[in-house]
């Protein structure tokens, strides 16, 4: 079971804590989930925060806000309710949340499964060989990417691809695509971007 979950919306990032968990294992998965969502952090990093199972909202409170800023996360607010409230959507994907220009699945993408949405997508978990995203906005895959993934299809050449462990068939950015050489793949795999830079996609460590 985690203790901490993060999920994104068009009203921000959410991080989300069960405050039934040990303070150890709290601030473990806390340092794992924000080296995952590198991708989410912009220039500022800051998040809502909700609190779940806390009989001591304002000290349980005080302990998260220390573990967040010694990670430089800024707390914009917190909530008692989950991020969208009853708003999210669920279909043969698991659970998804569509909000806005943001699409969050939290499953696997198997082979043969297409999912295409008209912002940016951010998928919790594994996109499968055989499987494809595309997107009007952003990719972002917090896990493994072996699939096909196009970003900007819409022509928008700004947009990036964010991974875990970047193993892609072939990416596309914009009108931009790459098809990754056979055996390339590092046995130690780090957080990378695909991003196009002087009319290429580069792919870059986080």
């Amino acid at each position: 079971m985690k203790a901490v979950t993060l999920k994104a919306n068009t009203e921000g990032i959410f991080l989300i804590f069960d405050m039934n968990e040990e303070l150890l294992k709290i601030e473990e998965d806390l340092k794992k989930t924000f080296k995952e969502a590198a991708a989410f952090w912009g220039t500022e990093k800051e998040v809502f925060v909700i609190l779940e199972n806390s009989d001591q909202e304002v000290e349980d409170m005080k302990i998260i806000e220390n573990l967040l800023q010694s990670l430089g996360i800024k707390v914009k607010n917190h909530r008692h309710d989950s991020p969208g409230g009853q708003h999210g959507q669920t279909d043969s994907y698991g659970s998804i949340q569509s909000e806005g220009s943001t699409l969050l699945l939290q499953k696997n993408i198997r082979s043969g499964q297409k999912i295409e949405h008209d912002g940016t997508i951010v998928v919790i978990g594994d996109v499968n060989p055989g499987a494809e995203i595309k997107a009007a906005g952003h990719v972002i895959i917090i896990g493994n990417l072996k699939g096909n993934v196009f970003a900007g299809y819409n022509g928008d050449s700004e947009t990036v691809i964010y991974a875990n462990r970047f193993e892609p068939s072939i990416i596309k950015i914009a009108d931009c695509i790459a098809k990754a050489p056979e055996g390339s793949f590092s046995d130690f795999p780090e957080p990378e971007l695909a991003r196009i830079i002087k009319g290429r996609i580069v792919i870059e460590k986080i």
